[in-house]
């Protein structure tokens, strides 16, 4: 059987995260994290679920899913493949995305040119993470709205509930074929997924109190920009709908959606340490004057629209 990309290039992935971690904390240059990281390798999309059901009680354990699928694509061979990293979905949703978002937007940064790099001193890339043997192409990665179909998907359904991001490059049009081979695999790509994944694993397992504000800084900033968005599709539903009243109902939906949507977020930093509750009510009470001021402004349009 072929599977270079998918998912031997996953599992080799995940050997080098486990290596890599354990030697740097054994050597004392990574301060041990406060969290157990587990390593499966599985049967993909039913080990997970057949275990979550014959060992109920392991859910009580886990915290959060990082799944390596497809992470080794040699990117130049098709203009439009992308290493996707799957969000967790709105119903599960958590700071873990945040996470990374974080990590895939400062090695997509790290490892890609514009002029303005250049005009400021950078050479190729500005922190140019390259394997030896491997490409020199840029990283093509980006965050993606949930889908499933492979390993994260158990860990997110019920009743395991686990949130869990995924990596994977598409469009992929050797999948499952015997074309999926090592010619196919670009060492660079691999070792900047393999970090990428490491990283948020290990920012994951490191987190307590000292650096819930970090953590909290980036789940209250992207909230911003997410809720901003969806108050940004209501005022369009208010301009672009004939019906003004039910444009304001779907202005309203998603307003409250993107609220709720975003106190999950808030209320998944609770989970970093048990001294942190107080100021996770905080937010969550700066997030409710966030949400009244958003249906203030949707009201105000509706009815400036009502009146033309």
């Amino acid at each position: 059987q072929h599977s270079g990309k998918d998912d031997a290039s996953g599992c080799a992935g995940m050997l080098e995260i486990a290596r890599a971690l354990t030697k740097l904390i054994a050597a004392g240059l990574l301060p041990r994290p406060r969290r157990t990281i587990r390593f499966w390798w599985t049967t993909e999309n039913d080990s997970e679920r057949r275990y979550f059901a014959d060992h109920p009680e392991i859910l009580k354990q886990l915290w959060v899913d990082i799944n390596q699928d497809m992470v080794g694509a040699d990117q130049s061979i098709d203009v439009m493949r992308t290493q996707n990293v799957n969000r967790v979905p709105f119903a599960r949703f958590h700071f873990l995305n945040d996470v990374m978002e974080s990590v895939i937007e400062y090695m997509v940064a790290a490892n890609s040119s514009n002029i303005t790099q250049y005009r400021n001193g950078y050479g190729l890339y500005p922190k140019p993470h390259l394997a030896h043997n491997g490409s020199m192409d840029r990283y093509n990665a980006q965050p993606v709205w949930y889908q499933g179909d492979s390993d994260h998907e158990g860990f997110v359904d019920a009743p395991a509930g686990i949130p869990a991001v995924g990596f994977g490059n598409e469009p992929d049009r050797f999948i499952h074929s015997n074309l999926d081979d090592l010619w196919g695999i670009d060492r660079t790509q691999l070792g900047r997924n393999a970090v990428s994944a490491a990283l948020i694993a290990y920012t994951m397992a490191r987190a307590d109190s000292s650096s819930f504000a970090v953590l909290a800084a980036e789940t209250i900033g992207r909230g911003e920009a997410r809720l901003g968005r969806n108050v940004g599709t209501a005022l369009q539903l208010i301009a672009s709908w004939p019906n003004k009243a039910a444009a304001y109902y779907a202005a309203a939906d998603q307003v409250h959606y993107a609220a709720d949507r975003e106190r999950k977020a808030i209320r998944s930093l609770g989970g970093i340490s048990p001294r942190t509750s107080s100021r996770v009510e905080a937010l969550l009470a700066a997030l409710d004057r966030r949400e009244a001021d958003a249906m203030r402004e949707v009201l105000a349009a509706y009815r400036e629209s009502a009146r033309t």
